[in-house]
C-alpha cells in the first residue's frame, strides 16, 4: 500500500491553501509515484471510479478521501423568526423591521411581482393591507379572528398612501 505524505503545513483543516498550490502538490505526487488517478486535470479534487460489474466508468467523478463538510444546522435556530402581531412605526404605521425589534419581513417590489406571477391576489392583498399599514383593516382582522367572522375588504387607502398624499400636499 502506498502512503502519500504531503507537507502537513499546507493541508491543515480550515487553513487556506491556494488552489494552485494544492493542484501543483497533487500533480507532483502523481508524477512521483506514477499514479495518474491522484490528480486528474479534467476533474481536480475528484477521481473517476469504475463499475465492478461492467468495467466502465461511472458518469460523474467523485471525491475520494476526506472532504470536510461543516453542518450549519445550528444557524437556523438563530435565524428563524415569526410574527403575528407586534409594534408598528409611528409615522408610517408599518411593522418594525428586524428580529430584535419583534418586527416583520419586508415585502419588496420584486417579491410582489413574483407573487403576481403566481396569481395570488388575495395573499397579496392580505400582505399589503391587513398585515402591513392599513390601521382599520388590521383592527377588523383582529376582531374577526377572535369572534370567527369573515374578514371585510378594506375600502379606504392604506396609511403609506395617505402619508405620501400628505407629503405631496405640504410642498
Amino acid at each position: 500500500m502506498i502512503v502519500l505524505r504531503l507537507r502537513e503545513s499546507y493541508f491543515r483543516v480550515f487553513v487556506e491553501a491556494s488552489r494552485k498550490l494544492v493542484f501543483s502538490e497533487l500533480y507532483q505526487a502523481s508524477k512521483q509515484i506514477v499514479n495518474p488517478w491522484i490528480f486528474e486535470l479534467e476533474y481536480p479534487g475528484k477521481s473517476r471510479i469504475f463499475d465492478g460489474r461492467t468495467g466502465g466508468p461511472f458518469e460523474q467523478p467523485v471525491i475520494i478521501g476526506k472532504p470536510y463538510i461543516c453542518k450549519l444546522i445550528h444557524q437556523v435556530d438563530d435565524k428563524i423568526h415569526g410574527r403575528s402581531s407586534g409594534h408598528y412605526a409611528l409615522v408610517t404605521q408599518q411593522p418594525l423591521r428586524g428580529r430584535s425589534k419583534q418586527g416583520g419581513q419586508r415585502v419588496g417590489e420584486m417579491k410582489v411581482w413574483a407573487l403576481e406571477g403566481f396569481d395570488v391576489a388575495h395573499i397579496l392583498q392580505e400582505m399589503l393591507t391587513y398585515k402591513s399599514d392599513h390601521i382599520r383593516a388590521r383592527q377588523e382582522v383582529l376582531g374577526t379572528t377572535i369572534i370567527e367572522g369573515t374578514i371585510p375588504k378594506p375600502e379606504d387607502a392604506p396609511e403609506s398612501f395617505r402619508l405620501l398624499v400628505r407629503e405631496l400636499r405640504s410642498k
